[in-house]
């Protein structure tokens, strides 16, 4: 039953993405079906006309033609229908390997982390074969239809052959049974190993990982990881590789001893004058094609269920993305494209990261007024990373809500969310396109805000003596006369991205890490300057932005533990003050 509504789905995708791949399914049958039979009838029509007493050359020599033309007629329209649905079936393919890519992309930021998910993409990722298993389907459907001939001709002997040919494959169908059973335990493992695999393989050819290896002497080290993890594939590769060998050896010898049995009754029928020898050639041909039909289907029906698997994962997979969220419906509450002013308020939050018991951050209450500068400051561990991540809806807080201009922000659609939010991480990535497409992220870019933004940043003289200005690639990925930007280039680059958007909210989550004191400086002036209409929030070990900020968010240990302005805070000798004249005093020469 389970198998019947896998099947009924796996019809539905590809309806919706190419369903004249299924009307193209029915003539394939048909042809292949009939084709095994006309096949074997005929030499048995020729045969018997050359064996009579009166042997007519002429009405041999039409059947030859007949034959023969009907053959040619079928092969064409065989190498027609199948270069069809090849065409068809790698369309398919890349439209759904297209889908996997959209589903992983809106995959929540809690799933993405976990290996559990990285695991299903990789199993899920093989329902882009889907086709393949209509193309399965297809000659298992095939296979029968003939098999219904073949037994049919065969049954008018003696039952005993059909006997014969039914042990074959009752032991093809049990040993293929098995493996379908072992590599259904085995899916989590490959797909595990696969990923580690997929990662040392990137890792090994990773810029930064290649530096890293060379500089420490890590080599040797780095290759022993490799080999475990390569060894440990091979390994279960090699099982795989004995049960298939087994199971072949055990099938010759059996389907050798067949063909003996086979040929030595009819042989015995032959002998006593129970066949002609036109019909001992028609009756051997049957029995060959049969048992050849029955393990075939034996087969595909094994490989069949494998593919039923990876339907069930890209099912799962489809899960992460399909998660029920309880949301208010407020396209017509409120104009959400209008939210110029932005005013944010954290209401007894609480959030502990999935599968721990430790509290990340604890009965958080927080406002942050419209075009507020707060800076949230800290100590590693804190908290200040999460719940920025909270607030960008990657996580959702475990108790308590956030609020933006009174709205929660569970309530209001990711996509109309994102367009307000300008953010720059600790881990941004900047790709392998050109400049000017790392800073808008689009073909289409805005070049005059393309080139204010790269102003702001202090990136303006660099790009301008590139050859290829903003048309420049970076690294070598995509284009091979890519650059190399330097770690505080990177990071200048990254901010553009945030300010291109022109967003109502602006977050900075350590994004001068990379960059000197004096760097720091500018950017900050810059972004005070850049940012005097908008809401905005800023994090950094560094404190260098809390003077001009107008609050300051203290955390420790996931708690709110100073409140207020620079110099509140300053005058309350707390904990800021004593970081902030500690980090005043090491940068003073």
């Amino acid at each position: 039953m389970r198998n019947q509504r896998t099947t009924l789905e796996m019809i539905k995708i590809i309806i919706k993405y190419e369903p004249i791949y299924l009307i193209l399914m029915i003539p394939q049958i048909i042809i292949n079906s009939i084709l095994p039979i006309f096949i074997i009838y005929f030499p048995k029509l020729i045969i018997d006309r050359l064996i009579a007493d009166e042997v007519n050359y002429k009405e041999i020599f039409n059947i030859v033609i007949i034959y023969g033309l009907i053959l040619l007629v079928i092969r064409v329209i065989q190498v027609y229908l199948q270069s069809r649905v090849s065409l068809i079936g790698e369309r398919f393919t890349l439209k759904l390997k297209k889908e996997i890519g959209i589903i992983s992309s809106e995959v929540d930021l809690e799933d993405v982390e976990k290996t559990s998910f990285k695991d299903i993409v990789i199993m899920g990722s093989k329902a882009s074969t889907i086709t393949q298993t209509l193309d399965l389907i297809q000659i298992i459907i095939t296979n029968i239809l003939t098999l219904l001939s073949l037994v049919y001709i065969i049954a008018q002997l003696d039952l005993l052959f059909f006997i014969t040919i039914s042990i074959t494959f009752i032991v093809k169908s049990l040993f293929v049974y098995y493996v379908y059973r072992k590599n259904k335990k085995i899916r989590t493992s490959v797909s595990s190993n696969t990923r580690v695999l997929n990662y040392l393989n990137n890792t090994a050819y990773n810029h930064g990982s290649a530096k890293e290896l060379r500089t420490n002497n890590l080599q040797e080290w780095f290759l022993k990881k490799l080999s475990d993890c390569r060894d440990e594939m091979v390994k279960i590769q090699y099982k795989d590789f004995t049960r298939y060998a087994l199971n072949n050896i055990i099938m010759k010898i059996i389907m050798a001893v067949q063909t003996i049995i086979v040929l030595w009754l009819l042989a015995i029928r032959y002998i006593d004058g129970v066949i002609t020898i036109a019909d001992f050639t028609l009756y051997f041909s049957s029995v060959a094609t049969l048992t050849l039909t029955l393990n075939n289907i034996s087969d595909k029906i094994g490989a069949y269920k494998q593919q039923m698997l990876n339907l069930l994962d890209y099912n799962k997979l489809n899960g992460f993305v399909n998660k029920p969220i309880k949301t208010r419906d407020l396209s017509k509450d409120i104009d959400l494209d209008n939210f110029s002013n932005i005013s944010i308020k954290f209401k007894d939050v609480s959030f502990k990261y999935p599968s721990t018991d430790k509290y990340v951050l604890k009965n958080i209450n927080l406002t942050i007024d419209d075009h507020e500068k707060l800076v949230i400051v800290g100590l590693n561990g804190a908290g200040k990373s999460t719940l920025i991540k909270l607030l960008c809806k990657f996580y959702k807080p475990v108790e308590g809500e956030i609020y933006v201009n009174d709205i929660n922000i569970w309530d209001i659609p990711n996509e109309k969310y994102n367009k307000i939010i300008g953010a720059v991480f600790q881990d941004y990535a900047n790709l392998s396109f050109m400049l000017k497409e790392n800073v808008s992220f689009n073909e289409d870019s805005n070049m005059a805000l393309v080139e204010n933004v790269i102003t702001n940043v202090g990136l303006y003289k660099f790009i301008e003596s590139l050859e290829n200005k903003y048309d420049t690639y970076l690294y070598k990925n995509y284009n091979s006369s890519g650059i190399e930007l330097s770690g505080g280039q990177s990071q200048k680059l990254a901010i553009t991205r945030a300010m291109y958007k022109e967003p109502s909210l602006l977050i900075l989550d350590e994004p001068t890490a990379s960059l000197d004191p004096r760097a720091e400086n500018e950017i900050y002036t810059n972004f005070y300057n850049i940012s005097k209409e908008k809401t905005t929030i800023f994090i950094s070990h560094r404190l260098t932005a809390s003077t001009i900020a107008d609050k300051i968010l203290v955390l420790n240990e996931g708690e709110i533990l100073e409140y207020g302005s620079h110099n509140e805070l300053m005058i309350k000798e707390g904990f800021y003050a004593t970081m902030y004249k500690k980090q005043r005093d090491a940068y003073k020469y």
